[in-house]
């Protein structure tokens, strides 16, 4: 949560929360290590540097992405103020003709009662009660430019495992030889090392024995292999857990356990979809392309064709540069894509789509990389979220309608010498008033 300064001798570090880079960094005493690194192995020790707020992390997660190009709202606020003084030159010309006492009143009230204000607060204020309400719904906004992407969506893509399944309730069971309270520890001190969802869900699961732990242990030489296993050594024995294809098998289904290059068995994990999950993509599928891709193996290919309408649009066995490169080829057929994952492996997914959403258990899920970030016992609100987004779409336009309806009308009067430049002082703050009613009270009481 904070920028450290290594005290032990030795540490790898994680930076793809941050980065989206996957290889691991490795670190000596001395060296800063810096707030969003995820520690790869054992316990290690830190002196904490600088506070969260302003850490590396939260300078990164702060500086906003290219935001240069201009929205339509901004460029009609320009048109509006290049033609208020247009017309209050014309209306002070023509005056000065007919009546020249009454050009300043004209030009004054012109001036006064015209509101580029209703204009410019209509955008900012619509979308930042949107993303308001979001949050207190679950969904966390990078910032308020996300509603208006959200709205430009035409596919939606699914990681699986830790997404649309409850990744830290797996039920897990065991096949193979019957490992000794020693050996148990042995892999339960190498799974404690990973935050990777399976890992964790093994490590619930040996913990659940209740075996006495041993203090003596010492992890070292620790290697995390995104969307493959993990191996490290523990006083001198050698501790692989993994996938068939990261021990060199074939024909393998589950987490493969092998101690000092002996297959001990294998983990294998009975997915559980999050509730809500069925109906919520029924009615996607009515308004977008959803697609599922998952690093894992295609032991759930049923239970997720039976969720997702067309399953073509489901892949097994995708690495991280897998997923990266379908949002790639999405884009490059005229897709705007939505990425929705859990921040480890999908990384780069997330920054490479045009909405990333993180889903998060807790917070060592969290990823700057993502536009947003989804608490996941909420994730079954998706289809509500996406409408609240579209009807901010829908009162962004009545508030530009009333603004531009109120300054025709105000303007109009103002030029024929019809308004004081009291009365106008009055209706211009009135007018903005209203906006912020109109756009606060709109996205309020919507449920």
């Amino acid at each position: 949560p904070c920028d450290v300064i290594l005290v032990s001798e030795f540490a790898q570090i994680d930076y793809s929360f941050v980065t989206g880079e996957s290889v691991l960094v490795s670190m000596k005493r001395g060296d800063r290590v810096y707030a969003g690194g995820r520690l790869v192995g054992a316990k290690t020790r830190f002196r904490a540097k600088t506070k969260s707020e302003r850490s590396r992390l939260a300078n990164l997660w702060n500086k906003s992405d290219d935001t240069s190009h201009v929205k339509s709202e901004d460029r009609l606020s320009v048109y509006f103020l290049i033609a208020v003084i247009i017309i209050a030159l014309g209306a002070a010309i023509a005056w000065f003709f007919m009546d020249a006492s009454k050009v300043v009143p004209a030009v004054v009230s012109v001036l006064i009662v015209a509101c580029p204000c209703a204009l410019a607060l209509s955008r900012p204020f619509t979308y930042g009660n949107t993303m308001r309400k979001m949050g207190r719904n679950g969904l966390y906004l990078k910032n308020a430019d996300v509603v208006e992407t959200m709205n430009e969506v035409t596919d939606i893509v699914f990681d699986k495992t830790g997404t649309l399944t409850k990744g830290s309730q797996e039920k897990v069971q065991f096949e193979g030889a019957d490992l000794s309270e020693h050996e148990w520890n042995l892999v339960l001190m190498v799974t404690n090392s990973s935050t990777h969802v399976i890992s964790r869900s093994i490590s619930r699961w040996i913990k659940a024995k209740n075996l006495p732990l041993d203090a003596s242990f010492e992890l070292s030489k620790f290697e995390e292999i995104p969307g493959q296993g993990i191996r490290g050594n523990v006083n001198g024995r050698r501790i692989s857990i993994g996938s068939a294809a990261f021990h060199e098998r074939e024909n393998e289904t589950g987490t493969l356990v092998t101690i000092d290059g002996e297959r001990k068995g294998k983990f294998l994990f009975e997915s559980e979809i999050r509730e809500g999950l069925d109906t919520m993509l029924s009615e996607l599928a009515s308004n977008y392309t959803i697609h599922a891709l998952s690093g894992d193996s295609a032991k759930d290919a049923e239970l997720m064709a039976s969720l997702f309408p067309g399953s073509e649009t489901i892949f097994f066995q995708q690495t991280p540069e897998d997923k990266y490169n379908y949002i790639s080829k999405l884009q490059e057929d005229g897709k705007r894509v939505m990425m929705v994952g859990d921040g480890l492996n999908d990384a780069g997914a997330l920054t490479k789509s045009n909405v990333g959403i993180a889903i998060s258990e807790d917070v060592f899920q969290f990823s700057p990389s993502s536009n947003a970030i989804l608490e996941a016992n909420q994730l079954y609100k998706l289809t509500d979220l996406l409408r609240s987004g579209r009807f901010a779409k829908t009162v962004l336009r009545i508030c530009l309608v009333f603004s531009i309806s109120y300054n025709l009308v105000g303007i109009g009067f103002a030029v024929t010498g019809n308004l004081t430049p009291l009365v106008a002082a009055i209706l211009m703050p009135i007018s903005s008033i209203t906006i912020v009613l109109i756009s606060t009270l709109s996205i309020q009481f919507r449920r």
